[in-house]
C-alpha cells in the first residue's frame, strides 16, 4: 500500500477552509530554528575560495565520475559561488523545512530528520521518514520539477539524486522524492522502485577507484550546436559544473571557454565559429562564471 498516496491532497485541504487546525506549536518552533540554522550557515558554511570539501558525500556519489575526479584531487580549481546562486540554495533550503512543515501540518508522522546514516565510510543525514517511508525532500525549478513529475529523472540525473535517495534507503521498498516547485508552488510525490535504485555499495566502490588514477575519467557530456552558427556550448550538464573552466580549458584552439551574456542567462562556447551578434556582450571568465546558463 502506498502510505503517500494522498499526501499532496493532504497538505492542499490543510491549507484550505476545510483545514483542521493550524500547525502545531512545537512544528512551528522547529521550523523556525530550521530556517535560522540554514540563514546562519549561508554566511558562514561556504568559502570565498571555492564550495568543495569532502567530495564524496551521499548527495554528491551519484554525481558525473569526472566532476567527482576533480572534486577529489583538485579541488582548488573549483569555482566560488556566485552570490545569486548562494541566494538561490537558501531559499531552497528555506522552502524545503516549509514543506516538512506543511507535511507535519497536514497530519503525518515525520521521524528521523537528518538520521545519520554511514555505509562504506561515507556519511549522510536523510532528510526524514515520512508515515516511515523514507524520503528525501527537493525544491524545485519548473524544469526540474517536471522531471519527477514525468519520470525522466530516472533517465536524466546529473545531481545523483537517485544515488542519494538509494543510499539513504539501503534497502527499504519505495522510498520517495517529495518535490515542491518553488514558482508554482505545487507539490509532487516521486516513488522509486527496488528496479530503479542502485546499489550503493557498488558505487561507492567504483567511485574510490576512480578517484586513485592520476587522470580524469572521459568528459562527463560532450558540448552541443548552439543552433546552425557553426558554433559549440556547453550543455546544461557542464555549464553547472563547478569544475567546467578547467575541464574545457584546451576549448577553443586551447584558449578556453568562452562566455557571452544572453538575455535568458549565460552561454559558454567550447568553438566560435560565428561571433555572436553585437548587442551579446563577451564576459570575461572570472571567479563568477558559475552564475548558470539557465534555470534547473
Amino acid at each position: 500500500m502506498n502510505k503517500l498516496q494522498n499526501l499532496v491532497s493532504d497538505i492542499y485541504t490543510s491549507l484550505s477552509s476545510q483545514g483542521k487546525q493550524p500547525p502545531k506549536e512545537k512544528d512551528l518552533h522547529k521550523f523556525l530554528e530550521d530556517v535560522s540554522s540554514s540563514i546562519t550557515k549561508a554566511f558562514s558554511s561556504r568559502e570565498d575560495k571555492g564550495q568543495v570539501r569532502n567530495p564524496l558525500r551521499f548527495s554528491s556519489i551519484g554525481k558525473p565520475t569526472r566532476q567527482l575526479w576533480y572534486a577529489s584531487r583538485m579541488s582548488n580549481k573549483a569555482e566560488p559561488l556566485h552570490g545569486a546562486t548562494r541566494i538561490k540554495f537558501l531559499y531552497g533550503d528555506i522552502i524545503e523545512h516549509l514543506l516538512l512543515l506543511l507535511i507535519k501540518t497536514a497530519g503525518y508522522k515525520v521521524t528521523d530528520e537528518q538520521g545519520k546514516k554511514e555505509i562504506s565510510d561515507i556519511t549522510g543525514h536523510m532528510d526524514a521518514k515520512v508515515n516511515d517511508v523514507v524520503v528525501d525532500i527537493k525544491s524545485a525549478s519548473q524544469y526540474s520539477f517536471d522531471k519527477f513529475v514525468k519520470g525522466t529523472i530516472f533517465d536524466d540525473d546529473p545531481f545523483g539524486y537517485i544515488a542519494q535517495l538509494s543510499g539513504y534507503a539501503d534497502g527499504e521498498d519505495e522510498p520517495a522524492f517529495i518535490v515542491m516547485n518553488k514558482v508554482s508552488g505545487q507539490i509532487h510525490v516521486c516513488h522509486i522502485d527496488s528496479m530503479e535504485m542502485i546499489d550503493f555499495k557498488k558505487k561507492v566502490k567504483d567511485v574510490k577507484s576512480l578517484m586513485k588514477k592520476n587522470s580524469p575519467p572521459e568528459r562527463c557530456y560532450p558540448d552541443i550546436p548552439d543552433g546552425k552558427s557553426g558554433n559549440r556550448k556547453l550543455g546544461t550538464g557542464c555549464s553547472y559544473c563547478d569544475f567546467k573552466i578547467e575541464c574545457w580549458k584546451d576549448s577553443n584552439n586551447g584558449k578556453g571557454l568562452r562566455k557571452f551574456k544572453y538575455s535568458n542567462g549565460s552561454r559558454f562556447f567550447t568553438h566560435i565559429k560565428k561571433r555572436p551578434p553585437k548587442d551579446i556582450k563577451e564576459e570575461k571568465i572570472n571567479k563568477f562564471a558559475t552564475e548558470m546558463a539557465a534555470n534547473y
